[in-house]
């Protein structure tokens, strides 16, 4: 676990559930995230996958993910003729459909090439824990932002984006709104701070700046619990908008839009592994 990766209040005693009882509602989705590994061939086909934790998962869960996955279409992967072999983070969703049943699908989901070789990518060098907003303190709200972070050259944060603020609880739509204001300014605010290892190494290394997606989870825990990372485990799933980058400079890959993301990650732009086709394998 690495601790910097979470802004954690740590409590003395349980602080129950977050909804607040008075405009709470009962959530109508919940998520899970899985994380494992896909093999591609050649021609953007899949190999192969592994699930991490397959024990722990539902045959349900499992079933959905064997029914769709075999069937993606990816960009054929440049420089690997072959075929390559990279991380894969999916959410899987929950609805309900009455009472009794729930719908279970994959919402979204998110690829990384195999960072073996810490020369040709971006990665951690030193990262603050972000400031608990005192707002989301007095009602006792979690959740997660999703940044992007353009980094310059000397591996410093050039700028920073809070693309999507995902919550853990219900409470009112002005409430909710100001919650997720301020999680994005704490997260904002603190990976300006941030600094990271470029590229030396592969075409990366020419790059004037790099891009990259993180998650910064905030959490509120008895004393001594380890945080959960919400793998391969259902939550609570409340999804915020998500906002568009105003960097005039800013060209997206079309399947980065991702909140797939494990709490570890660090997801750079421009990897090879690109889905072309749906997530139901259309």
């Amino acid at each position: 676990m690495r601790p910097w990766l979470w802004a954690v209040v740590t409590l003395v005693l349980f602080m129950g559930n977050t909804a607040r009882a008075d405009d709470a509602r009962p959530p109508s989705e919940a998520s899970m995230l899985v994380t494992g590994t896909i093999t591609l061939n050649g021609d953007g086909t899949v190999r192969s996958y592994t699930l991490d934790r397959a024990s722990r998962l539902s045959d349900v869960v499992v079933g959905v993910i064997q029914h769709n996955l075999p069937d993606w279409k990816f960009v054929p992967p440049e420089g690997h003729p072959d075929g390559v072999t990279g991380k894969m983070t999916l959410r899987m969703l929950s609805r309900p459909i009455d009472d009794k049943r729930d719908r279970v699908s994959i919402g979204s989901a998110s690829f990384d090439d195999d960072p073996a070789d810490k020369a040709w990518h971006v990665t951690y060098k030193n990262r603050g824990i972000p400031s608990y907003p005192m707002v989301a303190l007095r009602v006792r709200e979690t959740g997660t932002v999703y940044l992007l972070l353009r980094i310059a050259r000397d591996g410093h944060v050039q700028d920073a984006f809070a693309e999507q603020v995902n919550l853990d609880a219900y409470a009112s739509t002005q409430l909710m709104s100001e919650l997720r204001e301020r999680f994005a300014q704490s997260a904002v605010k603190a990976a300006r701070d941030w600094t990271f290892q470029v590229p030396t190494q592969g075409k990366a290394a020419d790059y004037p700046c790099w891009y990259v997606r993180v998650p910064v989870n905030y959490l509120m825990l008895p004393r001594g619990e380890l945080p959960s990372t919400y793998e391969s485990e259902w939550h609570a799933y409340i999804p915020g908008p998500r906002q568009s980058v105003p960097w005039n400079d800013y060209h997206p890959s079309p399947d980065r839009h991702s909140d797939a993301m494990a709490s570890e990650a660090l997801q750079e732009e421009g990897g090879s592994l690109r889905l072309l086709s749906s997530l139901d394998g259309e």
